[in-house]
């Protein structure tokens, strides 16, 4: 997921530098990879932290996000090109990104445990 953000945030910045269309294009192309491998890996995420109705109300409202993002992505795109410039609608993914990555290291904390290591204590678990 934080490679996905890495590249979506990283294209966005070259999204919003670019000084060809051809330059844009090819951001675009990197833009949308790292989209795909952050919307690929969100249900996933959401699986494995949440359970029962934890989990349920974690996907409505990731299904909500979605949902708003597609009604005011447009219309806030729109006042970003007007007030500002085209390269604004790149630019105001750079906080998000940044955001994200503080977002994750305050969350994950240094004595966080790695997939296997939490599949090897759930298998222990298991078989005592």
């Amino acid at each position: 997921f934080l490679g996905g953000v890495a590249v979506f945030t990283l294209a966005s910045l070259a999204c919003g530098l670019a000084g060809s269309p051809l330059a844009l294009d090819l951001a675009r192309a990197v833009q949308g990879v790292g989209g795909a491998a952050m919307f690929t890996t969100a249900l996933a995420l959401i699986g494995q932290e949440f359970e029962g109705h934890a989990r349920h109300g974690a996907i409505a409202l990731w299904g909500a996000t979605i949902g708003g993002a597609v009604a005011v992505g447009p219309l806030l795109g729109g006042a970003l090109t007007e007030l500002l410039s085209w390269h604004w609608i790149f630019y105001v993914n750079l906080p998000i990104g940044v955001g994200v990555f503080i977002a994750a290291a305050v969350s994950r904390g240094p004595s966080s445990a790695s997939a296997s290591d939490l599949a090897y204590s759930r298998s222990r678990s298991c078989s005592v």
